[in-house]
């Protein structure tokens, strides 16, 4: 017994009828139960510019739609968004600390007063 499909005849191949085929269009007054957004975005540094990639692939209101965009910068972009993402980290970082440091026993209860 062969594991391949069998082959069919060769059949000619025909032109669809447009009635035959009905098109889908989303009624406006429905709200559609299924959607979904996706977006991509990718920043690096290479050979000292800085080179952005982004996508967007979304379904909404019974379309299908797809952005992509490429670009390259001037070569400080990178560093400088690298930089600002640290100071960000490091910001909420300590503000996160800083609410623990109340269940601390030598915590100065008091406002702190710069003099």
């Amino acid at each position: 017994m062969s594991k391949l499909p069998e082959k069919l005849d060769d059949r000619p191949v025909r032109k669809a009828d447009p009635d035959e085929v009905a098109r889908y269009e989303a009624s406006p007054e429905t709200k559609p139960w299924f959607r979904f957004r996706h977006s991509y975005t990718e920043i690096s540094s290479i050979g000292g510019s800085t080179h952005v990639r982004a996508s967007e692939t979304r379904f909404e209101n019974g379309r299908f739609s797809s952005e992509s965009f490429e670009g390259t910068l001037r070569p400080g972009v990178h560093d400088d968004l690298v930089q600002k993402a640290q100071n960000l980290f490091v910001a909420q970082t300590a503000f996160l600390l800083r609410q623990f440091s109340w269940f601390l026993p030598f915590h100065d209860r008091s406002p702190r007063r710069d003099e």
